[in-house]
């Protein structure tokens, strides 16, 4: 019985062996699309990058036809930027956001909440005519308008531009009214300041 188990036990070791010495070797291409999936998983979206990156130039066969590792290394892009806007870490956000609109993807101009977030980010940096241009994408495509006119009246506020910063603010009250205008209160609330302003001076 000894005996047996022993020749079992043998056995299984070589077959174990031969599996091993059967197992392919990935190519370094591969090794790297592995790598990039792994940190895309694991939400290290600037390590995906790096690792995506060295898949698709490895030129080997079928990279060129893997467009779903490269809609995940574009979107490794946008979701970096978001991490990095979570924490607040702007100038970071702003470098990650602006590569992924230079892919030019068909879905950028109209994603609404891509648009968004890269205004708030140009904003936050003081760009403020790239963050104007940015807010105005937003409005075209019906995003946000509310707050988007909101953060263009402040913009011309901060650069003491009374006549534009009002002129938003009145269309922020007048055309885009009180129903389903988050932003009415503090619309309000800029008028009355600057209206008080006026008086007083």
């Amino acid at each position: 019985m000894k005996k047996f188990f022993a020749l079992l036990m043998i056995a299984a070791f070589s077959t174990a062996v031969f599996a091993q010495d059967e197992a392919p070797v990935l190519s370094e291409g591969q090794q790297a699309k592995n790598a990039g999936n792994e940190a895309y998983n694991n939400r290290d979206y600037v390590t995906a990058i790096a690792e995506y990156e060295k898949y698709l130039a490895s030129g080997e066969e079928g990279v060129a036809d893997d467009l779903y590792t490269l809609n995940l290394y574009e979107m490794s892009f946008y979701y970096a930027g978001n991490t990095f806007l979570r924490e607040k870490n702007y100038e970071k956000a702003y470098e990650y956001f602006t590569k992924f609109e230079k892919l030019g993807r068909s879905d950028t101009p109209t994603d609404c909440r891509f648009q968004y977030n890269y205004a708030n980010t140009a904003n936050k940096l003081d760009k403020d005519a790239e963050a104007l241009a940015l807010y105005q994408k937003c409005i075209d495509i019906d995003c946000n308008k509310d707050a988007c006119y909101f953060a263009i009246a402040q913009i011309h506020r901060k650069n003491d531009n009374v006549e534009k910063m009002m002129s938003v603010v009145t269309y922020g009250l007048d055309s885009l009214g009180q129903a389903g205008n988050r932003y009415y209160s503090r619309f309000l609330l800029l008028y009355q300041i600057q209206e008080l302003k006026d008086a007083t001076e």
